[in-house]
């Protein structure tokens, strides 16, 4: 049983690390994204942020509200977490899939297919095939264990940032931005995935799924899913509209 003061410590050391990341990932993508704008210039970088903000638009299918939702109930019920973690993880990939599907819909009727635009539309979109496995972090949150997310976070941010410069060095062209951009996600996961076998007891192939939980995490989430989705939407339609 921890003292309140080791209690106190223990959350702080854990916000910390969020708080780190999220500083951390903004600095570098702040320094990236000058060298890569310069290089690129307006027109071909605008192709690239136009194809990020598609992302972002359609990545709210993948949310559904459920990040704080799904922490509480690990949390409470932490003898369910294989059924929490494998529902979460399929209704993830159902919507992720769609929104995917959405943005290569998208790219076919709104650029021309085999062009620049279309294939880095494509690519960046396609990362949101990997944003399932985000749900590993959501255990390392209800375990007040955020700073293995964290390190995650900034092990693919460095990654990426590395092979961007590198990019620029070489004069190389936009879509092994586009590229760079996947391998971002993919580092991310592989990393997510090889801290949660390191550290849980709970084998991924004992999760589950359960359509009674789903119906009940989608209900609750219901409400923060319509605010995430008009938030983006209000952030990212006039780069969609401007494009």
């Amino acid at each position: 049983m921890l003292t309140p003061v080791r209690r106190f410590r223990k959350y702080l050391a854990n916000t910390s690390w969020i708080l780190s990341d999220k500083l951390a990932g903004l600095a570098m993508t702040f320094v990236v994204s000058i060298f890569v704008a310069r290089y690129f210039g307006p027109e071909r970088f605008g192709i690239f942020s136009y194809a990020l903000s598609i992302m972002s638009l359609f990545a709210v299918a993948g949310h559904m509200g459920l990040s704080g939702i799904v922490v509480r109930e690990l949390v409470k019920h932490p003898g369910n977490s294989a059924q929490i973690l494998g529902t979460v993880l399929l209704l993830k990939i159902a919507g992720y899939g769609a929104a995917v599907t959405c943005i290569v819909v998208l790219a076919l009727t709104s650029e021309d297919i085999g062009s620049e635009g279309f294939w880095v539309v494509v690519i960046v979109g396609s990362s949101l095939l990997l944003r399932p496995w985000d749900v590993v972090e959501f255990w390392f949150h209800s375990k007040v264990q955020a700073k293995y997310g964290a390190i995650a976070n900034l092990i693919s941010r460095a990654g990426s940032a590395v092979m961007k410069l590198a990019i620029v060095a070489l004069g190389a062209g936009i879509l092994l931005l586009a590229f760079a951009q996947f391998a971002q996600g993919l580092i991310l996961t592989a990393a997510l995935l090889y801290f949660y076998i390191r550290k849980s007891d709970i084998p991924i192939f004992s999760w589950k799924f359960d359509r009674a939980d789903a119906k009940r995490l989608l209900a609750q989430g219901a409400m923060v899913f319509a605010g995430s989705a008009f938030a983006v939407v209000n952030l990212k339609v006039d780069q969609i509209m401007i494009r």
